[in-house]
């Protein structure tokens, strides 16, 4: 089961407490307003069909005085289950690392057509539950491949391929895991590391296949990397596609949208992003992200570098180094060759 890191959402749900210009820089937004207290809880992670684990993260927005890290303080401690409606099975998460929580590898079992539910007590003792869904059949994904765009919005495009069942009424989200091997420069061991990157703020692909029901989709995108010296490492994409509930697919809409007006100075101020979990009492604010529930599929994984693609430009390889956050082991999911175009 891919584990996908879910710094997308956290990020953007800050936008309404905190204005930043970008991935790599933080200007704290001063405002003449009291900072909400309690602080409101970010929710992040769900159930997809199979055997897990599924995970849910659970972190404190940042108040209007702190800088965008504040957004990440994660919430040590806390009581989190999720409960199976139809079989009234209720599995509690263990505290993985601080602010993670996780079921064990076929402890729960995600079943299509079963309804769940989030249930969260934090140290405080404020305490939320999630409105119950109804989770998808999951849409088989085909394949997914990488292909060299030179338009000008150029950049290594991962594609997935898939066919949409006629019939029924899908809404599809896709998440990635984007993993790079570093060659270190070294006399002795080890001589390679590997380092999961956090995937860009702006890449939430979704479709609502009301245009395209019954339909083969053959070159939908779900993630794009910028040609430069990042794109001449080896790099392995994991794609996930997630058909939705129409509610999920709502919020992550909302959260879309978000991000576009960030770079729109005469849009309205982005807003805290609302979706289902709510207070058990409704004395606190409602919580903040989502419990998605959701079927899933999953390809084999796309390996490439940019010298893969006769067109894509040619760059200098840079010095040999495990960046900070690398690390020495080889991940377990990680199937690519030092050489993925031969």
């Amino acid at each position: 089961m891919i584990r996908f890191s879910s710094v997308i959402l956290i990020r953007i749900i800050s936008v309404g407490i905190v204005l930043f210009g970008g991935m790599g820089c933080v200007d704290t937004f001063m405002a003449d307003v009291d900072p909400p207290s309690p602080r409101p809880l970010v929710v992040d992670g769900g159930i997809t069909s199979g055997p897990g684990p599924h995970s849910v993260t659970l972190s404190l927005a940042a108040a209007f005085e702190q800088s965008l890290e504040g957004a990440t303080e994660r919430v040590e401690g806390a009581e989190v289950s999720i409960v199976d409606r139809n079989t009234e099975t209720r599995v509690q998460l263990q505290e993985t690392i601080a602010g993670r929580y996780e079921t064990k590898e076929g402890e729960l079992t995600g079943k299509p057509g079963h309804e769940y539910r989030l249930e969260i007590t934090l140290p405080d003792g404020r305490a939320y539950r999630s409105r119950p869904e109804q989770m998808p059949s999951p849409v088989p994904l085909d394949s997914s491949f990488a292909i060299y765009d030179s338009s000008p919005r150029q950049g290594i495009k991962v594609l997935s391929a898939f066919e949409d069942p006629e019939g029924r009424k899908n809404y599809y989200r896709w998440s990635v895991r984007v993993t790079r091997q570093y060659p270190i420069e070294a006399f002795t061991p080890p001589y390679t590391c590997w380092r999961q990157e956090d995937p860009e703020m702006n890449q939430i692909p979704l479709l609502d296949d009301r245009l395209v029901s019954g339909s083969e989709i053959s070159n939908q995108v779900v993630y794009v990397m910028p040609p430069g010296p990042s794109a001449t490492r080896v790099n392995q994409v994991d794609v996930r596609q997630l058909t939705l509930t129409e509610e999920a697919y709502d919020f992550w809409s909302r959260v879309e949208q978000q991000i576009e007006d960030i770079d729109d100075p005469f849009s309205a101020p982005p807003g805290p992003i609302r979706g289902n979990v709510i207070p058990v009492q409704d004395t606190v604010e409602r919580a903040l992200g989502y419990f998605e529930v959701a079927g899933a599929s999953e390809p084999e994984p796309t390996c490439f570098r940019q010298s893969d693609f006769e067109d894509a430009p040619s760059t200098s390889f840079p010095g040999f180094g495990c960046p900070t956050g690398g690390q020495f082991e080889r991940p377990d999911y990680w199937v690519c060759s030092s050489n993925p175009g031969q």
